[in-house]
């Protein structure tokens, strides 16, 4: 996706005759700028962006199902910071969950002229995006699959690393390993509790209903599952958990640590997704790493050639298909299997 403008940095620095690392500390709020160098840039910053007409500037939208999930907002924030550095922008809505809300959002950036749409679905159900793939408008499906026509997808494959984290688990001595599953409905619930069904097959353990927990992706999620461990006994409850992502494993460790167990003595927990929250638990959560740079240069890899080449052309265009891998990332929520 090549830039409709040079650079900002290059352009405001040769209007005033600075340098670009000048341009660059002022725009960073950097305290060695002069207020009056601060003014000068700022205001040929803004009158460069004025004179270009919003038709003529590269945008990209971007659907989420749920900004309150750190995961979908250090997504956004990496598609921002690789789209503001070619000159170009992202617009973010979050469809709640909802339906009938994406295909509103869709209908929405659709008639202020955005080039390309980064499309995270609430569910697999894919009518949202029908009426607008059948123009060949260039979409990219990012981590939750859909079958919605001509649109290419780029996800990950969770199984070698949640083998990877159930072997370890098990060479610290777990036998009883539960999971906390993601929302239902949705395709990265399906395919990581079933690469956690397969890893447990696999290696000689058994996947016991009662160690099976439903979640929603979210805190709350986790806080739930925490009571009702707690209110199993000792010799009915798991010694680990994996949980379908880091916002539930994260509450789900604030409520037993609130309920005094000694995180892991008492349970080892792993998480998905590796948001920057999973550095700063106490103890840090051991997780199942998405690499969302990576995730973020394939998407916008295939929106660029679906965007170079038009929608009359793209329409004929086969749909690729992107599977990233995870990787186990460890740290200190997983210990030895108590006795």
């Amino acid at each position: 996706m090549a830039s409709r403008r040079g650079s900002p940095l290059k352009t405001i620095a040769a209007r005033l005759g600075v340098s670009e690392a000048t341009v660059s500390r002022t725009l960073n709020n950097n305290a060695a700028v002069s207020p009056e160098m601060r003014k000068r840039v700022l205001d040929a910053y803004v009158d460069l962006y004025n004179s270009v007409p919003l038709a003529t500037q590269t945008m990209i939208g971007m659907i989420v199902p749920d900004f309150s999930n750190p995961f979908f907002a250090e997504l956004a924030f990496t598609f921002e910071r690789v789209l503001e550095s070619d000159d170009q922008h992202l617009l973010v809505s979050s469809s709640e969950g909802r339906t009938e809300r994406e295909i509103l959002l869709l209908q929405r950036f659709r008639s202020i002229g955005v080039q390309g749409i980064i499309f995270i679905g609430a569910t697999n159900q894919s009518e949202a995006l029908l009426s607008l793939v059948s123009d060949g408008e260039p979409v990219v499906v990012l981590d939750r699959r859909l079958a919605a026509g001509n649109v290419d997808i780029v996800t990950t494959n969770s199984r070698k690393a949640t083998r990877a984290a159930v072997v370890d688990l098990a060479n610290k001595g777990h036998r009883r390993i539960g999971y906390l599953r993601g929302l239902a409905g949705t395709e990265t619930a399906r395919e990581r509790f079933g690469s956690f069904v397969g890893a447990m097959k696999e290696i000689g353990l058994d996947t016991s209903p009662a160690w099976l927990f439903d979640g929603k992706y979210t805190a709350e999620s986790g806080a739930d599952c925490a009571r009702k461990l707690i209110d199993m006994t000792k010799a009915e409850r798991p010694t680990a958990i994996l949980a379908g992502n880091d916002l539930m494993a994260i509450g789900l460790m604030q409520r037993l640590q609130e309920a005094e167990w000694r995180l892991p003595r008492d349970l080892s927990v792993v998480g998905f997704d590796d948001i920057s929250w999973s550095r700063w638990t106490s103890p840090a959560l051991t997780t199942i790493a998405q690499p969302v740079e990576t995730l973020v240069l394939e998407s916008l890899r295939l929106l660029g050639r679906r965007m170079r080449m038009g929608s009359e052309s793209t329409t004929r265009l086969q749909p690729e298909v992107v599977e990233i891998e995870p990787t186990l990332v460890r740290r200190d929520s997983v210990g030895p299997a108590k006795g």
